[in-house]
């Protein structure tokens, strides 16, 4: 998809195609729309550059209970964390 924004609108805001990229990003993950790892690629970032630049502007990461058993599984199967 391409986005185009006349030249006029922006006139005089410090914005660049990289920041509106990462604004419409942060803008669809906190609104839900948009996974973590779908909001880091439309940022054209990596997940820990996105998760640091939500933590600067104080967005709350979404993780819930689903996703936390399913890191614990996937580490459990890939053998570097253990039950006691």
């Amino acid at each position: 998809m391409t986005v185009e924004v006349r030249d006029e609108c922006l006139r005089g805001l410090p914005v660049t195609p990289d920041r509106l990229r990462l604004e419409a990003a942060i803008g669809l993950y906190a609104s839900e729309d948009a996974s973590l790892g779908q909001a880091a690629d439309i940022a054209g970032v990596s997940q820990p550059e996105f998760l640091h630049e939500l933590g600067r502007r104080g967005i709350c990461v979404h993780y819930d209970v689903a996703e936390f058993e399913s890191d614990l599984q996937t580490l459990q199967r890939a053998g570097r964390l253990s039950r006691p």
